[in-house]
């Protein structure tokens, strides 16, 4: 493997508390200030821009959950920031993402116990379009997992409640994920923040039927729910190859399992927060994403060009898409 300018690649992993907590503010006053407009103006040209910047703001927000797991020691209070602008109002809170970690592990890495991987090597074109049908879907699952559950949960056993926490309350690709819990403080922790979703959307509810919001503002975040769950399905489809067999893989092969989408801006659209660069990501998991270009544009430099990652790299969304289509 090509050696790498140690030194380098040491200051990449500074992070930049700054660029995260305006990034995560900005996305949260703006993309939920597009919403509003969205929902309360009777101009259909404003409606259509603000419900399309709004969303992908949103969508951009709620994507820091990934950075919210691998930066928490380093950021003091930005989960509880991102909970109370995305994860709560979109039931999608932050603990949902922690298991992420064994999808970085040597030893768990495309495992039954890394929730993001499931071999679907060239796929064929239902299942390329199975995350359009999906995301249909997922706003009813949330409905009924996140708002409708959490009280019901709060008189289960012990054990029925470990049953909910280990089986439904993590983002998967792989469906049979059983989540490991180490204790029923964790259970404790991950139930209040049920509830505190359910109390968002209590709230919202009772502001509609008071007038405060029309009747509007559903199908407003209904919409935006569902495009930017589109979104980010597709993201993480096209993240890795999914050529793994079940078995551990080593740092090389999983660094070539994964995928990295050079492109335009609108490659920052569809993938933000530094997803784009997959397997650059991959190879240095810690790197914030403010400097995962510059880690993308280092490696992709002339004299760098014989190190594996350059095998990662894809010039658009569509390559990679058609790429993985049988």
């Amino acid at each position: 493997m090509v050696e790498l300018d140690k030194n380098y690649i040491t200051q990449l992993h500074r992070v930049n508390r700054v660029i995260y907590w305006l990034d995560l503010l900005g996305c949260g006053l703006f993309g939920w200030g597009f919403f509003f407009i969205a929902v309360y103006t009777n101009n259909i040209f404003l409606e259509v821009v603000a419900f399309l910047l709004g969303t992908l703001l949103i969508y951009r927000g709620q994507l820091f959950i990934h950075e919210v797991v691998h930066q928490r020691k380093n950021i003091k209070g930005f989960a509880l920031a991102y909970d109370l602008l995305f994860g709560y109002p979109n039931t999608y809170p932050s603990y949902i993402h922690d298991p992420h970690l064994a999808h970085h592990g040597k030893r768990t890495y495309a495992t039954v116990d890394d929730p993001e991987y499931y071999p679907h090597a060239n796929d064929t074109w239902m299942k390329m379009l199975q995350p359009i049908f999906s995301s249909l879907l997922l706003p009813l699952f949330a409905t009924l997992r996140f708002c409708l559950l959490p009280p019901i949960i709060l008189f289960f056993p012990m054990r029925w409640k470990k049953k909910v926490y280990q089986h439904a309350s993590t983002l998967v690709m792989r469906l049979t994920y059983i989540r490991p819990i180490r204790s029923d403080r964790e259970i404790h922790v991950m139930m209040i923040n049920d509830l505190l979703c359910s109390l968002y959307r209590l709230i919202f509810i009772i502001l509609i039927v008071m007038g405060v919001f029309p009747l509007k503002i559903i199908w407003i975040w209904l919409g935006m729910f569902i495009l930017a769950s589109v979104l980010n399905m597709y993201r993480t489809k096209l993240a890795h190859r999914y050529l793994g067999d079940g078995n551990p893989m080593s740092s090389v092969a999983q660094l070539l399992d994964s995928v990295s989408v050079s492109g335009s801006f609108l490659s920052g659209i569809w993938a933000p927060v530094g997803l784009r660069y997959h397997s650059g990501h991959h190879l240095y998991p810690v790197i914030p994403y403010h400097n995962l270009g510059k880690l993308h544009r280092y490696l992709t430099r002339q004299e760098n060009r014989q190190h594996p990652y350059n095998k990662t790299v894809f010039p658009s969304f569509f390559k990679a898409f058609f790429h993985f289509i049988k």
